[in-house]
């Protein structure tokens, strides 16, 4: 099992991440485990040069790809660390309003309110 990465954007006097120096390895398989312990390939070190910019000047195609594709698991660790954070000792809770129907749009907005109840959602965590 791979070590968990306490700042996956620490920055070096430089101002290059850890996902720089991946990049300028060709290392496609430490971008991947950057990335999804929550590396941010936009941030620019001092040169004002990201990550992703490095991967395009230096021709590393694959890297580019992965860099360049949004990653949704990347936002939902960010969520889910943040939620780790707040509510540590318990399931984190959505809640929603139900979407009125078409015919609920023409009663009074103050009587819709009243009578509409949230719907609690438990979200499990991984």
């Amino acid at each position: 099992m791979t070590p968990r990465i306490e700042n996956p954007n620490y920055q070096d006097p430089f101002g290059n991440t850890l996902l720089h120096s991946a990049v300028v390895s060709g290392d496609l398989r430490e971008v991947r485990r950057l990335l999804a312990a929550g590396a941010d390939p936009m941030i620019a070190n001092r040169d004002g040069r990201t990550a992703l910019q490095a991967a395009a000047i230096l021709g590393h195609h694959k890297l580019y790809r992965v860099l360049a594709l949004p990653s949704d698991e990347h936002i939902e660790r960010l969520l889910d660390d943040a939620l780790e954070a707040t509510f540590p000792a318990s399931d984190p809770v959505a809640i929603t309003l139900p979407s009125p129907s078409s015919d609920e749009h023409h009663r009074n907005d103050q009587q819709e309110a009243d009578r509409v109840e949230p719907v609690i959602l438990r979200i499990h965590r991984r």
